[in-house]
């Protein structure tokens, strides 16, 4: 049996589009025979001012394994995730990967350590326009059009589309439907414009349900606006909702609009690129931001006989109703990658200690010649680095070697190594052992270990920060 792994910062019952994605994706996979499992990092920092700070996993010292849905979750302390992470990359057939920016930013290059000895199996799921296209993988996943837009194409990466998968919310039609309703009110979702309506208002109930990012100040300050605490399953929240504001800045997809068609809301969103792909009828959308817009529309709507609502209502579902998230032809491509992945295991890719393709894999050279003549050559060329949009120029010394500097040189994708010394943005000096050691990870020396220790960093740090990645 073939076990996919999936690895992310948060899981259910975190009540975040992410993570309900990810658990739906995984139970699908369990249907389709595979062995799912999800390795979660306990104590994980959450943003602040977050609504979960006071969320129990946050803060919990204690690993817990429970079964979901027939996907196994390990949520595991800290201290023991990533050796266990190595171990269960090492088994698995495909490996999911979410937010890895979250990982980036907690615990620098070594999630991208583990992924990048496994690329051949990574699928990364990348979840907003224009960042977190840069991770090893195999596969990169966008939950739109709109945000695939933005990947650039990388060679030996494929690219594609899955939205998110959801299931009509569960109704409970014994509730009336009662609140103009927003979910998650922060800055960029809308939240100030809820307010502002909530002002104008003050004859109709409005519910505001707290989400993963700050809420806008004074969301709980108005007599007439119920402030709810996160929760996954927003089936009653739905039943409850007669409007669903989703008046957000930019989305990448609009998986609460959805979510709300087919939860029978009536619907007003905000015309944004993300938001223009979810199917629902051209009536919904707003094309501006304009509040005293937003103030009309949502009165129009409320001022909607009942059987009105109720024939708008029916057409909204029938249009979500349409929906297809592409989960067919995903399944198509993960199957053809792990074919791939058989042929090239059989044929027993081993690297030799003598030729070129040795030398590339890193661990089979102790040349610093070598390194910088054919093993970082080569990773400028393959990884997934942002030296492919940026220009930047970064001097190396390495002490116990040939003193003569290594200057890398990157022009939008135009990479390459001059030797000699010449003006650079940022210098590092360090030994050759302690490249060498980089290099065959075979220390966990991090980024911002280095500078009390042993690497001395001159000019501009954040060069500086992706060199130490293209070593490792």
């Amino acid at each position: 049996m073939s076990t996919v792994l999936a690895i992310a910062p948060y899981y259910l019952p975190y009540p975040g589009g992410a993570e309900k994605s990810m658990h739906e994706m995984l139970r699908r996979m369990v249907q389709l025979g595979f062995t799912a499992e999800c390795l979660v990092p306990l104590g994980f920092p959450l943003e602040e001012r977050s609504p979960l700070s006071s969320w129990p996993e946050a803060h919990s010292e204690r690993s817990i394994t429970e079964r979901l849905d027939g996907v196994l979750v390990r949520r595991l302390k800290m201290t023991e995730w990533f050796g266990e992470l190595d171990e269960s990359a090492d088994r698995a057939d495909l490996i999911f990967f979410s937010l890895a920016h979250l990982f980036r930013r907690y615990f620098d290059t070594r999630v991208d350590r583990i992924l990048n000895a496994h690329r051949q199996k990574v699928v990364y799921f990348c979840r907003g326009s224009g960042v977190n296209d840069y991770f090893p993988a195999a596969i990169v996943v966008a939950n739109s059009r709109t945000v695939l837009g933005s990947l650039q194409e990388r060679r030996g990466v494929r690219l594609l589309v899955l939205t998110p998968i959801i299931s009509a919310p569960i109704m409970q039609p014994q509730l009336p439907r009662r609140f103009v309703t927003i979910i998650n009110p922060s800055e960029l979702k809308g939240g100030r414009l809820f307010l502002h309506l909530a002002r104008k208002m003050p004859e109709v109930s409005f519910l505001a349900q707290l989400g993963r990012s700050a809420p806008v100040e004074g969301i709980g300050s108005l007599p007439n606006v119920v402030v709810r605490q996160s929760e996954a399953d927003l089936g009653r929240l739905y039943a409850e909702t007669e409007v669903l504001l989703v008046p957000s800045i930019t989305e990448p997809f609009g998986r609460v609009a959805l979510e709300g068609a087919l939860g029978g809301c009536l619907l007003l969103l905000h015309q944004s690129f993300g938001l223009q792909e979810v199917p629902v009828p051209d009536f919904c959308f707003v094309d501006n931001l304009w509040p005293r817009v937003w103030e009309e529309r949502l009165s129009r709507l409320l001022a909607m006989s009942a059987s009105a609502k109720a024939e708008m209502r029916e057409r909204i579902r029938e249009v979500a109703a349409t929906y297809d998230p592409g989960w067919e032809s995903f399944v198509a491509e993960l199957r053809l990658l792990m074919e791939n992945g058989k042929s090239e295991n059989q044929a027993g890719h081993e690297f030799s200690t003598t030729t070129e393709e040795g030398i590339r894999d890193g661990k089979k050279t102790n040349s610093i010649e070598e390194l910088f003549d054919v093993y970082f050559p080569h990773k400028l060329l393959t990884d997934d680095l942002d030296h492919k949009r940026a220009s930047w120029r970064c001097k190396l010394i390495v002490t116990g070697a040939d003193t003569t500097p290594w200057v890398i040189d990157t022009d939008q994708g135009k990479s390459r190594i001059i030797r000699g010394d010449s003006p650079a943005d940022a210098t590092v000096t360090m030994s050759a052992a302690d490249l060498m050691a980089l290099v065959h990870k075979t220390t966990t020396l991090d980024f911002l270990s280095t500078f009390p220790g042993r690497v001395k960093i001159d000019g501009n740090v954040g060069v500086a920060a992706r060199v130490f990645r293209l070593f490792q």
